[in-house]
């Protein structure tokens, strides 16, 4: 069976990496994590032609709804759009059309072209218009959150969101929140072991990485824990997790039906449920903790807190506001950082030369029994290579979508604004191949089972 380091040692890199790392946001397009291709590939791929001596659009290469009914549908690759990028470049190659109803877009799945779109875009990046996220909130008369706020917008709420956990400063004061959360997590995978795995195997870890990252943003983004990592997870807080899920899947569904559908079929009510699960949850958070800071200011008691005190308190945001940025924060600190984690885990776990150095590194920095610090991590060279390089080969989000101000040639082609460019995030297979690390497929969202072995003194 595959081997990890005992009682998790690898795993005292998450003690510091969930606050500094993920909780942030995208990472998918830093340089660390795009495909690299050399000066002069960028050179030969970038054109310099007018709009005039362009291509026209209607000269590209794609398909349209019954093309994409027949690969989603049919096929199955509604859940695997990564695979569908492959097989789409293979078919068409780095640059391609699509026309799925309301939907009309560019995809590019070239890192030079990306670069093009990217530094063609405006002050204010435009990313699409999420209409059945938006749909959501008219009809529930709520605020659009930072994924769905657009240009000045956009730029002054995540200007408020930012200042407490985008700073490296700032973001270095929630280590001591997170190091609670791994302390807790360590302990329930020695639990899970002993009880569950005949001493040594772990089931599905995936899944506890999915409720240690949980557990981890609310710690810092509503300054409370829920009980993630309890033998019983509260019901409250289960019932979001499986929201989560329920929402992610039936709005993947109802994007390709027509709006007629939704009298009809049952995926609309359901969609609409699972964001009414989440938005109560995190209203009812925010509203508890706005209750403790008003009763502690009657009292005349001094207000202590971090993020959430900070949003209430800085007038700078609507009530309604709050629980959207809330919610969506919540949304997405969970499915990127248990993604990155797991798949580090499952890396750490088949390159035991790795584990190895990254064991003696954080041991150099941090002895056992201490716990590592914010201050540590700046000690620890390999182990941001280790999850850099993750991130690298398993960007969080599959793809990316901007939407232009003005026309731009992309390769050969002229593409009129307000078209929609989606673009790839993937590794280029061009490229020789990455060490230390080692480019190995699975299925994501798959269980991952680890057996866990006594490290030889």
């Amino acid at each position: 069976m595959i081997s990890v380091l005992s009682k998790l040692e690898s795993l005292r890199m998450g003690q510091v990496l969930p606050a500094l790392i993920r909780i942030s946001g995208n990472h998918s397009l830093f340089p660390w994590n795009r495909p690299v291709s050399s000066a002069a590939s960028i050179k030969e791929k970038q054109t310099l032609n007018t709009p005039d001596q362009a291509k026209s659009i209607h000269e590209m290469p794609g398909y349209g709804a019954w093309t994409a009914f027949y690969w989603l549908a049919l096929k199955g690759y509604l859940q695997k759009s990564h695979e569908m990028q492959l097989i789409n470049k293979k078919k068409y190659g780095p640059i391609w059309k699509t026309a799925i109803g309301r939907l009309k877009s560019i995809s590019v799945a070239d890192a030079a072209l990306i670069e093009q779109v990217l530094r063609n875009e405006g002050k204010y990046p435009s990313r699409g218009d999420i209409r059945e996220w938006k749909e959501y909130r008219i009809l529930r008369g709520l605020e659009n959150g930072p994924v769905l706020k657009e240009g000045e917008d956009w730029h002054k709420l995540r200007a408020v969101l930012n200042q407490k956990i985008l700073k490296p400063t700032e973001a270095k004061l929630f280590d001591k929140s997170i190091n609670d959360v791994v302390t807790d997590l360590i302990k329930r995978i020695q639990f899970l072991r002993d009880t569950k795995g005949s001493g040594s195997m772990v089931y599905d870890l995936t899944n506890e990485m999915y409720r240690f990252s949980f557990e981890g943003v609310s710690s810092v983004v509503l300054e409370s824990r829920l009980g993630c990592l309890e033998p019983s997870i509260p019901k409250e807080t289960q019932d979001f997790i499986n929201s989560v899920g329920t929402m992610l899947r039936m709005f993947a569904i109802i994007l390709a039906l027509p709006k007629w559908t939704r009298s009809v079929l049952p995926f609309w009510n359901k969609y609409i449920q699972a964001w009414d699960t989440m938005f109560n949850f995190a209203k009812d958070k925010v509203d508890q903790r706005l209750t403790d800071i008003q009763a502690k200011l009657q009292g005349k008691e001094p207000v202590e807190g971090n993020y959430l005190t900070y949003l209430l308190s800085c007038d700078k945001l609507s009530q309604s506001e709050i629980y959207s940025s809330i919610t969506e924060l919540l949304l997405a600190g969970v499915d990127t950082t248990s993604n990155t984690l797991s798949w580090a885990i499952y890396h750490l776990a088949r390159n035991q030369g790795l584990q190895k150095a990254v064991y003696k590194e954080v041991i150099s920095v941090s002895p056992e029994g201490q716990i590592p610090t914010a201050q540590d991590l700046d000690k620890m060279p390999l182990v941001k290579a280790v999850v850099r390089e993750v991130l690298r080969l398993y960007p969080v989000v599959p793809e990316n979508a901007r939407i232009l101000e003005t026309d731009i040639v992309i390769g050969d082609y002229h593409i009129p604004s307000q078209l929609v460019k989606q673009f790839e995030i993937r590794t280029d297979p061009k490229e020789k191949e990455v060490t230390p690390m080692t480019r190995i497929l699975i299925v994501p969202g798959s269980p991952i089972n680890l057996q866990f072995h006594d490290r030889n003194p």
